[in-house]
């Protein structure tokens, strides 16, 4: 099965306390050899921040920038964390944890925007039409125009589910052959290499023309590709988790400032190519150069992590998921309620990075109260059971 890149989410991870760890194992994320990987959430912590500064922040540099790698980084981390379960209980514990939070994050936000905000806001999109979508989950600000992000809980569903048949597949395939482990991680990029240019000439091809796939199955392809790099990537965690237990202060500021000099280099990267990159309209200007710019931002998330490791940040990951499905309609309401007060324009606010870090902030803090709540009281909403509940119950007292 792939933990899921926004569900996998963490208390606090106790080093000395073996009890307390195996109690919490379920919200923690690990991979396959049940290893605990704090730093992992840290990293869905920082996406997280990116994907709501992303969403609110229309400085051009800056939003490319983030576009560039902040929906692959999530991607990337659930083949990280791949751990292989039978097909049928994968879905089962996929569809628990991401379609039951689309379902009702879907309606609830859907009902707000048709009775409340689209009555206030200028537009002409059709009620019928996003009605219809949430059952059809195409991607696009038009087909979701109560909460654009939602296309990436289908998407992640239909990526994780198809991921794991292939795995299956794959070592069905190769089982008996000699040097089986190559032979698998071959075939696995050989696909990824396939689904990239399919990707890329669906968005030529058919998105282009305003046609989009249900389930978000014109992203798929690119999803797909990044979490079998993920995969590919995971005999790195065990290195990179040593590194983490056993830097001391100064060579965990040394990694912070080597994350900050590989973002640099990507900020570099996509000034010099041009590169434009949007996975809710499945586009994107070179696939080639989207791919390297999503591996140096996972890169570079992946050592600032490792260095700046924290609880604020782990908090942050473990309630992404929520935070992912509530900032859309929050952040806007805010940005109105600021404009009118400042007597600005909600486009200037929006270009000024000082006041988009303002409104992250807030919208960030109301989606966590927000995730407490569900947490408390309503744990299998946020695709969460019981015993995520009494262990964040556990935290919070802590």
């Amino acid at each position: 099965m792939i933990r899921s890149c926004l569900l996998v989410n963490t208390p606090v991870p106790l080093k000395d306390n073996k009890s307390c760890i195996s109690t919490l194992s379920s919200s923690v994320s690990r991979s396959a050899s049940n290893h605990w990987y704090s730093w992992v959430d840290s990293m869905k912590g920082i996406g997280i921040l990116f994907v709501v500064m992303g969403h609110t922040c229309t400085y051009a540099p800056l939003f490319r920038w983030i576009y560039s790698f902040h929906m692959a980084l999530f991607f990337i981390i659930s083949g990280l964390l791949f751990h292989p379960k039978p097909f049928v209980q994968t879905v089962k514990r996929k569809a628990f944890r991401l379609l039951v939070p689309y379902a009702f994050f879907a309606t609830i936000t859907f009902l707000y925007w048709a009775l409340i905000e689209r009555r206030l806001r200028h537009g002409n999109q059709s009620v019928l039409n996003a009605f219809c979508n949430l059952f059809i989950a195409r991607a696009g600000s038009d087909n979701y125009p109560q909460n654009a992000v939602l296309w990436f809980l289908p998407c992640l569903f239909i990526t994780e589910v198809l991921f794991s048949a292939l795995y299956q597949g794959i070592h069905f395939l190769s089982r008996n052959a000699k040097n089986s482990s190559i032979i698998q991680r071959l075939m696995f990029v050989i696909i990824a290499a396939v689904c990239l240019v399919l990707g890329y000439t669906l968005g030529l091809c058919v998105t282009s023309r305003g046609i989009r796939l249900l389930w978000a199955l014109d992203i798929v392809p690119f999803s797909l590709t990044f979490v079998i790099i993920g995969y590919l990537a995971h005999p790195l965690l065990e290195l990179c988790n040593s590194i983490w237990q056993h830097s001391k202060i100064g060579a965990r500021l040394g990694l912070v400032v080597l994350g900050l000099v590989v973002f640099k280099a990507l900020w570099m990267f996509d000034w010099i190519t041009g590169l434009e990159v949007n996975f809710n309209d499945a586009s994107v200007s070179n696939p080639v150069e989207m791919l390297v710019a999503s591996l140096i931002g996972f890169i570079a998330v992946a050592v600032l992590c490792i260095g700046a490791d924290n609880s604020v940040l782990r908090h942050l990951g473990s309630a992404s998921l929520t935070i992912m499905c509530m900032h859309e309609p929050i952040k806007r309401v805010f940005i109105e309620l600021m404009g009118r007060a400042l007597g600005l324009e909600t486009s200037a606010l929006r270009s000024n990075i000082f006041m988009c870090l303002l409104i992250v902030a807030v919208t960030v803090i109301i989606c966590l109260a927000g995730h407490a709540l569900f947490e408390r009281f309503a744990p299998i909403l946020i695709g969460k059971r019981a015993l995520h509940r009494e262990a964040a119950i556990a935290r919070h007292r802590r």
